[in-house]
C-alpha cells in the first residue's frame, strides 16, 4: 500500500506548473486588462509567494540564456555566493568557481535603477579551456579574459536599450565595461576602469 501511495504522490511544483504549450498569463490576457498593459509595456511584474493578506514581494528574475535556469531575487536582497556560483557556472564544463561578490550586486543595482524585472545572463564564468576554444575561433573573446577568473559577467536588461545600460555603467566607473550592440549585451568586470565596443 505504501508503494502505491508513493507512486501516486506528485510534487507540488508539477501540480502548479502550467500545462505544456499553454501561453503565459500575460499573453492570454484580454486587451485592456492590467496583465495586457504589463505585456505591452514590457514590464510584467513577477512576484514571490506571500501569505494571505500580505502584499506580494516583487522580485528580479535572472535567467541564464545557456542553461535556461532562473534565479529569483527579492528586491534589495543579494543571493548567496553558493547560488551565484552555480548559476554563473561554465556552460561548457559545468564547473563552478568563486565569482566576484560585487558582480551580482552591480547587476541587481542596474536592474533597480532602470526598474527592470528580468535580467538575461549571456556569460559568467568561463573555464580557461573553454575560453581558449572561443578565442581561437575568433568569438570576440579576450585571451586573458576576466571570465576565466570569475570576475566578469555579460548581461542585458529586458526592456532597456544596451546603449543606455552601457552609459549608466560607464558613469559609475565600477570596472571594465564593454558594449556589444548587435549581440545585445554589456560586459562588466571587476578590473580597472576602461571601456570598449564590440559587435
Amino acid at each position: 500500500m505504501t508503494g502505491l501511495l508513493g507512486a501516486l504522490m506528485v510534487p507540488l511544483s508539477l501540480l502548479l506548473a502550467p500545462r505544456p504549450g499553454a501561453p503565459p498569463p500575460e499573453l492570454s490576457a484580454k486587451k485592456g486588462s492590467p496583465a495586457w498593459k504589463r505585456r505591452v509595456q514590457g514590464r510584467a511584474r513577477l512576484w514571490r509567494h506571500s501569505r494571505p493578506g500580505q502584499r506580494p514581494e516583487p522580485v528580479i528574475n535572472l535567467i541564464n540564456l545557456h542553461t535556461g535556469e532562473r534565479l529569483a531575487v527579492a528586491d534589495h536582497e543579494i543571493p548567496s555566493a553558493a547560488l551565484v556560483n552555480r548559476f554563473l557556472r561554465c556552460r561548457w564544463t559545468q564547473r563552478q568557481t568563486r565569482m566576484a561578490p560585487s558582480l551580482i550586486r552591480w547587476v541587481l543595482e542596474a536592474a533597480h535603477h532602470f526598474g527592470a524585472r528580468e535580467v538575461h545572463v549571456v556569460s559568467g564564468f568561463r573555464h580557461p579551456k573553454f575560453n581558449r576554444v572561443l578565442w581561437k575561433k575568433g568569438r570576440q573573446v579576450a585571451r586573458r579574459s576576466n571570465h576565466r577568473l570569475g570576475k566578469a559577467v555579460d548581461f542585458r536588461l529586458v526592456g532597456v536599450d544596451v546603449e543606455r545600460l552601457f552609459q549608466y555603467l560607464k558613469r559609475r566607473r565600477l570596472g571594465g565595461v564593454g558594449r556589444y550592440p548587435q549581440s545585445q549585451f554589456v560586459h562588466l568586470d571587476t578590473g580597472r576602469f576602461r571601456t570598449w565596443g564590440g559587435i
